[in-house]
């Protein structure tokens, strides 16, 4: 009887190691709230949204002034992406586009050339408000992503920045500020 309850105790010692081990592998998912969930997935489908337009806005303007613009702003989306799939990733957040989102961003790169500076500068205006939103959101996230969650307020604040030096004609400074925050945030701590 004593070998029998020996048994029992290290097969619960090793079942219990086993689920321990497993639960220290995998992302802390339950630390995320339901409305920073919600929250993050409305930030992907807005990164998503702005990695094919600025896609689809530089083809466009390949020859035109403010190419360097829509072509910088693009690498900006694309190094977001980058960053955003690892760490959605890891939270078990889809990336996936949505067909929503690939409309938007079809009827956002066919606008009139005409339309294109008020169109931004309504852009602007949201994006302004927007930074409020995700500095909300970097609040309620889990502490041990603040290396990301931190550039997600940095990069939509860049965006703000670049936005402006655009719709004032400064195309090369709002390149260059591009350029500037790539290097500096090329590599974030893994999660």
């Amino acid at each position: 009887m004593k070998k029998l309850i020996f048994k029992g105790q290290i097969f619960i010692l090793l079942f219990s190691c086993f689920v321990s081990t497993n639960v220290l592998a995998e992302p802390a998912r339950g630390v995320l709230s339901p409305a920073f969930i919600e929250g993050f997935k409305s930030e992907i489908a807005n990164r998503n949204f702005s990695k094919l337009t600025t896609k689809a806005m530089a083809e466009r303007f390949k020859n035109q002034k403010n190419f360097l613009f829509w072509e910088s702003y693009h690498k900006l989306e694309q190094l977001n992406s980058k960053h955003y799939s690892r760490i959605a990733s890891y939270w078990g957040i889809s990336t996936d586009i949505s067909y929503w989102t690939k409309i938007k961003a079809l009827v956002m790169s066919v606008i009139p050339s005409v339309f294109i500076d008020s169109t931004l500068k309504s852009a602007l205006t949201r994006t302004e408000d927007y930074v409020v939103l995700l500095k909300e959101l970097n609040a309620v996230g889990p502490s041990s992503e603040r290396g990301f969650l931190d550039y997600m307020v940095k990069q939509e604040v860049l965006q703000v920045d670049i936005m402006k030096l655009a719709l004032a004609g400064e195309f090369d400074a709002a390149a260059d500020a591009v350029d500037d925050f790539i290097q500096a945030n090329i590599d974030l701590p893994s999660p």
